[in-house]
């Protein structure tokens, strides 16, 4: 038996329904209109937050130096990530939701020609979720992650003018956040770098570092360590030259014991390949080669400045074992080696080919007094001194040595037998060889 109520309810939501309908059909063309402008803004909100959050350490430093108004606006912004962030999202998901009632309102208005309201809610929902994920994921993903540092510069003054118009709105959800963190603090579960080092060093004081602890050391530097302080010198490369005969560097490989050597053109600074030994061991006792040139691989060239734990990735991914290290004009500083960088979490490592007597950097003459070799590198100097590593930051220059400190501090050679002060450490130059300065006594300060 029919009921006439629920007969009248049917028909007059079915008369509603209609109407709404009739309603929004001639406002289709401009939902479609805003549709489009709010997912271009959603696509470039998403990608100034892909931008600012994709800038390496390394990008971060040099702004610390720029003068560009941009590269200011991006540090204090970055000095406050929650509010950036939370600003950011907030913007994002306001558009989200326009979107997804756009979305709606659209296939409403289609609702005669899609076949009823529930298919409409179907693919209204459907379509949005593709649309807001290609728009505030996808896209902006594969755009602005290429180059975060030129996006964020070209954003700097919009994301602060969103991250100012927001900020009385995201504080409401930042402050539980940062009540949040602060309790973490308090019961000690925010424990930095910094801090962990500096209690292996109280821990370490007065006894001698195990393996482990020297280990965890070489790992807490690790990330800010850059290629120019643990590459080898330029003056302390063996390469060979393109004019040398086969049978000289034959000799070059033999003399040097090393597998792989540099090859450059008229100077180190115009290095072209790299030769590995076990492409010329197939002419030993055969023919030689008409053109030992073109044994030689292509070189792999670094930045000074390059992070090392960036320079292990590419290694790895590359496949090789050596790297050039060049100057910003160019020029060649130096090589590091696989092996050099696995040191500086691992320590020395020695094979069988090495003598123990080949570079003895330093020995202890008392308890102030010091032998040191003046192409010891600065950041060792000052571990084995027992001193902050950022001692000579300020006065330091370029200088990644022991002897180009003395250099950067003096402004020029000095003399043999000289003595020079530098942050209440004695220096004397005890050799001196080709204007290099090879030994050098070092007197710490009584305590």
């Amino acid at each position: 038996m029919d009921n006439p109520d629920l007969d009248i309810f049917r028909i007059s939501t079915a008369a509603l329904t209609e109407q709404f309908v009739g309603l929004l059909q001639p406002f289709f063309p401009l939902f479609l209109l805003f549709l489009i402008l709010l997912l271009v803004l959603a696509n470039w909100l998403a990608g100034i937050e892909i931008a600012f959050f994709s800038l390496t350490p390394s990008q971060l430093n040099q702004m610390k130096t720029s003068s560009l108004k941009a590269d200011t606006s991006i540090q204090k912004l970055l000095g406050k990530p929650y509010r950036l962030l939370a600003s950011l999202l907030l913007a994002g998901s306001l558009i989200n939701s326009a979107v997804v009632l756009l979305v709606l309102a659209s296939m409403l208005s289609l609702v005669n020609y899609i076949g009823g309201i529930w298919s409409s809610l179907t693919i209204a929902l459907a379509l949005s979720t593709l649309l807001i994920l290609s728009f505030s994921e996808l896209i902006p993903g594969t755009i602005y992650s290429k180059n975060p540092l030129k996006s964020a510069r070209k954003n700097a003054m919009a994301a602060r003018v969103i991250t100012n118009l927001l900020t009385p709105f995201t504080s409401l959800f930042i402050n539980p956040v940062r009540l949040f963190e602060r309790r973490m603090n308090r019961w000690g579960l925010n424990i930095s770098v910094e801090e962990i080092s500096e209690a292996m060093e109280m821990n370490s004081q007065g006894n001698d570092l195990d393996d482990e602890s020297r280990m965890l050391k070489g790992i807490i530097r690790f990330g800010d360590t850059e290629a120019r302080e643990i590459m080898k010198s330029r003056v302390d490369v063996t390469a060979v030259c393109e004019s040398f005969s086969f049978e000289t560097v034959i000799k070059t490989f033999v003399e040097s014991g090393y597998s792989r050597v540099p090859v450059y053109k008229e100077s180190i600074d115009q290095i072209t390949g790299i030769l590995y030994i076990k492409d010329i061991l197939p002419f030993f006792g055969n023919t030689l080669p008409q053109d030992w040139i073109a044994l030689a691989r292509p070189a792999f060239l670094v930045p000074s400045h390059k992070k090392i734990g960036d320079l292990l990735a590419e290694l790895r991914e590359k496949k090789i074992h050596l790297a050039v290290v060049v100057d910003e004009y160019g020029g060649t500083e130096g090589i590091v080696t696989l092996e050099d960088i696995l040191e500086e979490i691992v320590g020395d490592i020695n094979d069988e080919t090495d003598q123990e007597t080949d570079e003895v950097f330093y020995e202890t003459l008392n308890e102030r007094q010091f032998r040191f070799d003046g192409k010891i590198l600065i950041n060792d100097f000052c571990r084995i001194l027992d001193l902050p590593d950022s001692t000579f930051d300020d006065i330091r220059g370029e200088a990644d040595t022991l002897a180009g400190l003395i250099l950067e501090v003096e402004g020029r050679y000095p003399s043999k037998n000289e003595q020079i002060t530098i942050q209440g450490i004695t220096f004397e130059v005890e050799q001196v060889e080709h204007r290099r300065i090879k030994r050098i006594k070092v007197t710490k300060l009584a305590e």
